[in-house]
């Protein structure tokens, strides 16, 4: 076998033709027309697998480079996320290993240690709470066994729920009528009170009671007490205008005003109500302005009354506020001076002003002196309050009926119906039961 060898005097590079194949083939593509001008020469020695080239040829040179390293494949793929916020599925169970492993940490293992030492102390308390459990259940057993309250059910007197009959019933409707409203239905002797059927309308439902029958029902409550002084308290009974006295002008302009039109009663009466509410404070601070115990002293001379007014246990003041009833009580019995308003309202001036007016009719009717430095002043909370706006002369009546039979108030709102109806019923008998 021979190897193939160039001629280098003719000075021009062979080529091999392009049929030649060669063992290691280059990576670059090469398309060369090779042309020879002679023969080519084999050699014995040569291996048959090594052709000989030319030194300068574009061949040798190019086969004088390492062989390109193919690299390794690698597929090239778009990014995903499966999740686009938050953390993937698998770090909650590295949380969770994190936390069953706990226990392998050494600050477990020193709070294990100390709690195991503490474990012979505990046991002692738990032993002695247990004993002590059971001594209490033994105490128990030995207590004797308490029989079940049984609820308290309020029983209300009767005698002021006392059922309205039917024959009441229909005297009542007949006072009612349009047909008596000139009439006079009845009239009372010694405080020369009639009561006509236009003033008893008063008493129907929705209706303010006026002055009249507040009057003749006082009048017949201590005819009541009179009756039967053991079973009621000994009480004296103010009319309406005792209070009132000291606000005579004002009463006055106020009856003027209700003559005009409807706006003129309305921006009237706001008028005099502020104006009245400053005089009357103006005048218990200068008790020479207004209050005035001369004009009010005769009326509770013993000669007139029949007793005396010091002996009494609960003297009762009716207070006209032009619109609105309330009540004072001096209450010698327990010491106090209180005040009941339907609606829970408050008045010290009034309170200041019994007092003074009591210090002087002790002065004036005993000659001592007497000390109220100690009487307490009660707004009385625990009472009946009304639920709408013309009810409040009825409750002050219910107050004064209910005190002066020793008893608590115990009826609301949903009485009154047939508290004005017992009252006209009275009224009309001209006898309180």
């Amino acid at each position: 076998m021979g190897a193939l060898a160039g001629n280098r005097k003719r000075g021009g590079d062979e080529y091999f033709n392009s049929n030649f194949n060669h063992k290691k083939k280059s990576p670059y593509p090469i398309s060369i027309d090779f042309q020879f001008f002679k023969k080519p020469k084999f050699s014995l020695n040569q291996s048959p697998e090594k052709a000989i080239l030319p030194h300068n040829s574009t061949v040798s040179r190019i086969s004088r480079y390492p062989e390109p390293k193919i690299p390794f494949p690698r597929a090239v793929h778009a990014p995903v996320r499966h999740l686009k916020f938050g953390l993937p599925e698998f770090v909650g169970y590295v949380f969770i290993k994190e936390i069953s492993d706990v226990q392998d940490l050494e600050v477990y293992k020193k709070l294990l240690e100390s709690a195991e030492r503490r474990n012979s102390k505990l046991k002692e308390l738990d032993f002695q709470i247990e004993l002590n459990e059971k001594c209490k259940a033994g105490l128990e057993a030995l207590r004797p066994e308490k029989e079940p309250e049984e609820e308290q059910v309020e029983v209300l007197p009767p005698e002021p729920f006392i059922p309205i009959t039917e024959e009441e019933m229909t005297m009542v409707s007949r006072a009612f009528s349009v047909k008596n409203w000139r009439k006079i239905l009845v009239s009372h002797q010694n405080s020369s009170i009639d009561i006509r059927g236009e003033v008893l309308q008063c008493l129907k439902p929705g209706a303010w009671v006026n002055d009249e029958v507040i009057n003749l029902y006082l009048e017949l409550l201590k005819e009541r007490e009179n009756r039967d002084p053991k079973k009621f308290l000994k009480c004296h009974f103010f009319n309406t205008f005792f209070y009132k006295k000291e606000f005579s002008w004002f009463n006055v302009q106020c009856s003027r005003t209700l003559r005009c039109s409807f706006v003129q009663v309305s921006v009237t009466i706001i008028f005099f109500a502020t104006f009245a509410l400053l005089n009357y404070v103006a005048q218990l601070v200068n008790p020479e302005s207004g209050y005035n115990y001369k004009a009010v002293k005769r009326w509770t001379s013993q000669r007139k009354l029949g007793y005396c007014l010091l002996e009494c246990d609960k003297i009762f003041v009716p207070i006209n506020k032009e619109i609105h009833w309330c009540l004072a009580v001096i209450n010698k019995k327990d010491q106090k001076f209180q005040y009941l308003d339907s609606l829970k309202g408050k008045d010290p001036n009034v309170m200041r002003a019994l007092a003074k007016y009591l210090v002087e009719e002790v002065k004036d009717k005993s000659g001592k002196n007497i000390d109220i430095s100690s009487w307490e002043q009660e707004y009385v909370e625990d009472l009946p309050a009304q639920e709408n706006g013309f009810d409040c002369g009825m409750f002050m009546l219910k107050y004064i009926d209910f005190y002066s039979r020793g008893l608590r108030l115990c009826f609301n709102q949903e009485h009154m119906p047939y508290f004005r109806l017992r009252t006209a019923k009275e009224i009309l008998n001209l006898r309180a039961d």
